[in-house]
């Protein structure tokens, strides 16, 4: 039986926040992304829309990462790729109902 497996691409970001009176700025850095709301709450919710947006996008089927890993390279991001193996059996919770008699003595 071929095992599945997990890959995932970790890397570290800093999001900073500027309050610009009518709006909020929040820049991501490493990617030199620049996003924009009407809260902090509602920006920061932005910054990891745009950021899931960069990584579906840069990949492509079955790239498993390697255009975002080069770019991340490139820029002298440290990251590092974690891969899992998901073989083994599957195992499911099933509930069992077993007749029970219960005899007291009085």
């Amino acid at each position: 039986m071929v095992g599945r497996q997990s890959v995932t691409l970790s890397f570290n970001g800093r999001v900073r926040l500027e309050n610009r009176v009518d709006h909020w700025a929040a820049y991501f850095e490493p990617l030199g992304m620049t996003v924009y709301g009407r809260t902090e709450e509602e920006t920061l919710a932005r910054v990891d829309a745009a950021v899931e947006f960069f990584v579906k996008h840069y990949s492509g089927p079955n790239d498993e990462g390697r255009k975002v890993r080069r770019y991340l390279d490139k820029h002298g991001v440290p990251s590092f790729v974690t891969v899992s193996d998901m073989a083994g059996p599957i195992h499911r919770n099933h509930p069992v109902r077993l007749p029970l008699e219960v005899a007291v003595n009085a």
